[in-house]
């Protein structure tokens, strides 16, 4: 590949930097006053106390201590099998509807720097689902070996969005293959088998197709979320992969995995260089479960250095109403020549990072009641995954409030404030952009 080739997506998030531009007469940025080290400056001072009152709910949850309410069960998929137990069908789908509204009003009337819920001020079908599983057993009425398979089918804000980010190997096909493949979510078959001198518990399995991305805490879908917006973290992490996965359970408290792709969000690949995925989950107890997830791979000219990200995840259920998790990750990449770093234009090749760290508290209330609070803080040292162009700290704080008045049916109010030390967020003057932004949103997801 050229260095003349074009200019191709680096497939990180949609994130808007508004801080700087190009024109004619080149490229200009204006850098936001932010502090050393990532602070917060005064200017954008305000984000402190927004993320302070969501780490002191954190602090306040915990000591609720044992609660009254039990843990919340998720209701059985519906599953259809044969009567000799050689073959089973789970069916399943879900349908996620918000409505919302931003304090600063924007022109746009568009969210910034949020994953699926961008719509200001109007009512979202954010997706709708339909998805089925077909497996079949090598030992009738036994748990053992046997083919796999899963297809979700989905529509809707969500899948438009992410599908976005798909690439080609001709610029010229990314439209089409959008167009081709966002209405699925997941589409893979595979086949699994017992593993020798593993015990009873052993057992390995391959899949090929499309498959939702194993890094991260939070899920692609919001109904396996406590949350109905995406974190900072999700939003700078691949969404799916193209490929194919082994997947080895050595226990009860140990999995592997690990996965060939087309890379972040590629159908069709955008270079002629795979990425390579591992997860390690351990589960020593029912109350901790610890995951690392690692993904490699050149995202952009195969002839630059691999990206690189590590995830760690950390979830721990203190009571059977209180749950903690933890979730951080580190990015590493380098970019062409000629890139806008830092409020000037690269001239050679260029290394560069990103991080981040969020927190996560669930406490059910009572049987229909639960609460959840999210503090987030995400550092890009060099304003590429966000697309700023100058080194940009973000931290953002999340409440919830969820009510399930029927096993199979979810509302959520969702109050949401997010900040930067960069111009990312739209204002209510057109082409006007500010530090900060707060959100309210009322949801619903309907399942079975």
């Amino acid at each position: 590949m050229s260095d003349t080739a074009p200019t191709r997506k680096r497939n990180f998030r949609q994130g808007r930097g508004f801080s700087c531009e190009r024109s004619a007469a080149g490229f200009s940025c204006e850098r936001s006053a932010a502090a050393p080290f990532g602070l917060p400056s005064r200017r954008t001072g305000g984000g402190w106390r927004g993320f302070g009152v969501v780490v002191g709910g954190l602090v306040a949850l915990v000591a609720l201590g044992e609660g009254l309410a039990g843990a919340q069960v998720a209701p059985p998929p519906v599953e259809l099998a044969s009567a000799n137990g050689d073959w089973k069908l789970t069916l399943g789908g879900w349908i996620d509807a918000y409505v919302g509204y931003n304090f600063n009003d924007p022109a746009s009337r568009t969210n910034n720097v949020r994953a699926f819920d961008t719509r200001h001020d109007s009512f979202a079908l954010q997706v709708a689902a339909f998805d089925v599983g077909f497996e079949t057993s090598s030992q009738k009425g036994r748990a053992s070996g046997g083919m796999v398979s899963r297809l979700t089918l989905q529509a809707g804000d969500e899948p438009d969005q992410y599908y976005r980010a798909s690439g080609s190997e001709k610029t010229a096909d990314a439209t089409p293959n959008y167009d081709a493949f966002r209405h699925i979510q997941q589409a893979y078959a595979g086949y699994k088998v017992p593993v020798p001198g593993a015990g009873e518990t052993g057992m390995l399995e391959v899949d090929a197709g499309i498959m939702i991305s194993h890094i991260g805490y939070e899920g692609l879908n919001a109904k396996d979320n406590i949350h109905f917006s995406r974190s900072l973290l999700h939003q700078l992490t691949p969404f799916y992969a193209s490929g194919a996965r082994a997947i080895y359970t050595l226990s009860p408290k140990v999995t592997a995995q690990i996965n060939v792709s087309n890379g972040w969000n590629n159908v069709i690949d955008n270079n002629r260089s795979k990425s390579v995925g591992a997860q390690l989950v351990w589960t020593p107890n029912p109350r901790i479960t610890a995951t690392l997830n690692w993904l490699g791979g050149s995202e952009q000219d195969a002839a630059l250095s691999m990206r690189n990200l590590f995830d760690a995840v950390g979830v721990f259920k203190l009571t059977p109403a209180l749950q903690l998790a933890i979730n951080g990750h580190v990015g590493i990449d380098k970019v062409r020549a000629g890139t806008p770093l830092n409020g000037a234009i690269t001239i050679e090749d260029t290394r560069v990072s990103w991080y981040g760290l969020a927190l996560y508290a669930r406490y059910q209330l009572s049987e229909m009641w639960g609460a959840g609070i999210r503090a987030e803080a995400f550092r890009d040292e060099n304003g590429v995954p966000w697309e700023t162009g100058v080194a940009t700290t973000l931290w953002e704080g999340t409440a919830t409030l969820e009510a399930r008045p029927d096993p199979h049916l979810i509302f959520r109010l969702e109050l949401r404030h997010d900040e930067a030390t960069a111009l990312l967020y739209d204002q209510n003057t057109p082409g006007a952009t500010g530090h900060a932004q707060t959100t309210l949103m009322a949801g619903v997801i309907a399942f079975f």
